[in-house]
């Protein structure tokens, strides 16, 4: 799977707010038909609860959703009962939790990461949709950022190479996952994506989330 990426810097000195991000994806509205843009993470989440019927980041990542844009977001990490928090409280949006490996290749011994955020939105739908790894992730890194600073020693597990945990790691995963499908199925708009990636997703223990399964997903046969 070849594709585009865009990353849009919402960051500032005094920290990430709301607004930057509705900008941002204003940005993707516009840009989306003329660049291809078909999928748009979201590791991120707001500080104060809200209603997805009265929240500016909910409405703005719908917008995109309508616009046949599939947009995930990461659940959060503050553990049980704390699905309240936009854009993850949206129930459009794919939530991405995430899930402890035991660091083995086998899914059956999968379970809930103790960090990761479900429950039900103030709205009253359940949270996250789907589970991707999200302990002990190992990716690439530059050096002297605030991220590469700010990590233990014990996380550089080689030059340039950092592991982290969160579910900010395992919601692009997912996103991952819905370029690969809409490769294979351009026409299909991001409640399919969404189905088919919750469908095929394997049993983790003491979730009501799935994990993700690209092969699955990929091979999945129905209407």
């Amino acid at each position: 799977c070849s594709s585009d990426l865009y990353a849009l810097n919402v960051a500032s000195q005094g920290g990430v707010y709301t607004s930057d991000i509705v900008n941002a994806l204003g940005w993707i509205l516009a840009n989306a038909s003329t660049n291809n843009i078909r999928v748009v993470n979201l590791s991120v989440s707001e500080t104060v609860p809200s209603s997805y019927n009265t929240s500016a980041l909910d409405q703005a990542v719908e917008a995109l959703w309508q616009k046949n844009i599939v947009v995930v977001a990461s659940s959060g990490n503050a553990g049980p009962n704390t699905e309240q928090f936009a854009p993850g409280n949206d129930p459009f949006v794919i939530t991405v939790g995430a899930s402890d490996t035991g660091d083995t290749l086998t899914t059956a011994d999968d379970t809930v990461a103790s960090f990761s955020s479900y429950g039900v939105t103030p709205d009253g739908f359940t949270k996250p949709d789907l589970l991707a790894p999200g302990r002990h992730v190992i990716s690439t890194e530059t050096p002297g950022t605030i991220l590469d600073q700010a990590a233990p020693a014990a996380n550089h597990v080689a030059s340039g190479y950092l592991m982290g945990n969160g579910t900010s790691f395992a919601a692009p995963q997912v996103a991952g996952a819905a370029a690969i499908l809409l490769q294979a199925h351009p026409s299909w708009t991001p409640g399919q994506i969404k189905s088919v990636l919750t469908l095929t997703a394997y049993p983790v223990s003491g979730s009501t989330a799935g994990g993700l399964d690209v092969g699955a997903a990929l091979a999945y046969v129905g209407v």
